[in-house]
């Protein structure tokens, strides 16, 4: 878990140097929600990037599937939410889907992924604070990898001036470019202490 949580943090690293990470509260208030068949409810989404809820106006927890449904919430093994086998605004809410919570121990998990998380926003600081003082005023140049996924069940976008879709050097381009104002580049938010490269 912490080796995951290292690499995922490391692309974040520039936006910690000069400011504290925090998590990003989120809170849709009352909105309407759309059902596939057109099936409209009331509800409401809040949370952040580790924890978060989301509610009908009668006070009923519900969390969107796979499928592009929204269900009634009811609790996995790991007393995480999963969607059960009622869709909202269609099926009679189940009882036990009113105000659900999370089970004690998975809250327990959740805490601790917090806490993993903080602590390596922590080393990461010292990393670069010792990156800094190697280059000697000069500014840090962080390797970044990413990884291409293709998916069998998405298909290609694919245009007349693109018969075969993106390449890959298309998606560097996007990402690292500083003449194509590359999103790697649009988010370097460091003021010149930090560059980034692709990791060869």
């Amino acid at each position: 878990m912490k080796k995951i949580l290292s690499i995922a943090v490391k692309v974040l690293l520039f936006a910690a140097i000069n400011n504290n990470l925090q998590a990003a509260p989120f809170d849709t208030g009352m909105i309407t929600i759309k059902q596939p068949n057109g099936v409209d409810f009331i509800g409401r989404m809040w949370g952040d990037e580790f924890i978060w809820w989301a509610e009908t106006e009668d006070g009923y927890r519900f969390i969107e599937s796979g499928d592009g449904w929204y269900y009634y919430a009811a609790l996995d093994q790991s007393g995480e939410y999963t969607p059960s086998n009622y869709k909202v605004g269609i099926d009679t809410p189940p009882a036990s889907s009113y105000q659900l919570e999370r089970t004690q121990a998975r809250l327990d998990e959740i805490k601790e992924q917090i806490e993993q998380f903080n602590e390596q926003i922590d080393l990461n600081r010292q990393w670069f604070e010792q990156k800094q003082f190697q280059a000697s005023g000069q500014p840090v140049t962080l390797k970044i990898g990413i990884i291409l996924i293709e998916f069998t069940d998405t298909i290609h976008y694919t245009a007349l001036h693109r018969p075969y879709g993106y390449t890959t050097s298309d998606f560097d381009s996007m990402m690292f470019s500083y003449s194509g104002l590359g999103k790697i580049s649009q988010l370097n938010n460091s003021n010149n202490q930090l560059t980034f490269d692709q990791n060869s």
